[in-house]
């Protein structure tokens, strides 16, 4: 029997997520700001199809992938960077 991975905080907002069911889907989803990981489809509730289904919904969910984080981060101070350098350029020239 597949073991129940650990389910982590939002990665987004870090409110608490919940294991999600609707019809024949399962998906992981933020409490606090609604932010949802894939969608799987669980197909035989007998054969432990809905198991496996919750385990990489879970897993999928979990993936935090640093180095991009990072670098979207980089890029946001670069421009945030660039905009309060226009606005001291045009404050100089008025």
């Amino acid at each position: 029997m597949m073991e129940m991975p650990e389910l982590k905080d939002c990665p987004f907002c870090g409110g608490p997520a919940d294991i999600k069911f609707k019809n024949e889907e399962v998906w992981v989803e933020c409490d606090k700001c609604h932010a949802h990981g894939p969608w799987h489809v669980k197909s035989c509730v007998d054969c432990g199809s809905t198991i496996e289904a919750v385990c990489q919904a879970v897993n999928e969910w979990n993936k935090r992938d640093e180095g991009k984080k990072a670098e979207q981060k980089a890029k946001l101070d670069k421009k945030a960077q660039d905009i309060v350098d226009s606005m001291f350029k045009y404050a100089e020239c008025c």
